[in-house]
């Protein structure tokens, strides 16, 4: 599930049943690295080109950034 305020979900709200695992997460201030996550890969597979598709049809550069 994505954690997301835009989608009315606070981090503050969020409890550990919402939460996936991972042998390994890597947080910076621009980026996210999750490494051997347990999700399902066609899940994930279909985020990803969600989330592409949706910075090739913004035309701004916030909008952009923020995906």
């Amino acid at each position: 599930q994505v954690v997301s305020e835009d989608l009315g979900i606070k981090l503050e709200n969020v409890t550990l049943d919402m939460l996936g695992t991972a042998k390994k997460v890597t947080l910076t201030k621009d980026d996210t690295t999750i490494v051997d996550g347990a999700g399902d890969k066609a899940s994930i597979e279909a985020r990803v080109s969600q989330i592409r598709k949706q910075v090739e049809d913004t035309s701004s550069d916030y909008d952009r950034e923020k995906l």
